[in-house]
């Protein structure tokens, strides 16, 4: 084992999550510092990309729209979107209770 500047060690740590593409560090305990639902539990992971802290058996169900088939010209397919959306959330409810019975 061996000491190491700090500084450095998180500047090697930044460089090489830029260079792949890795959203970086994320720190657990300052999450769980500020968790609005301590009364449910610790956050012990987020989803890969780092914006959903999930707690213990939790799964991510974000999802996402892709905007351009929704595009006419320049313009929003108003109609379009609103029934893209309601299948997203027939879907993501779906989602969420098949897995509550796991």
């Amino acid at each position: 084992m061996r000491t190491v500047n700090a500084e450095d060690l998180f500047e090697a740590i930044a460089e090489a999550a830029w260079a792949v593409g890795d959203q970086g560090l994320l720190f657990l305990d300052e999450i769980n510092r500020h968790n609005p639902t301590p009364a449910l539990g610790r956050i012990e992971a987020t989803n890969p990309c780092g914006e959903q802290p999930l707690l213990p058996y939790e799964s991510c169900t974000l999802g996402s729209i892709n905007l351009a088939v929704l595009s006419k010209g320049r313009n929003i397919d108003w109609q379009k979107s609103s029934r893209k959306n309601i299948g997203c959330r027939r879907f993501t409810l779906g989602e969420i209770g098949s897995t509550e019975a796991a």
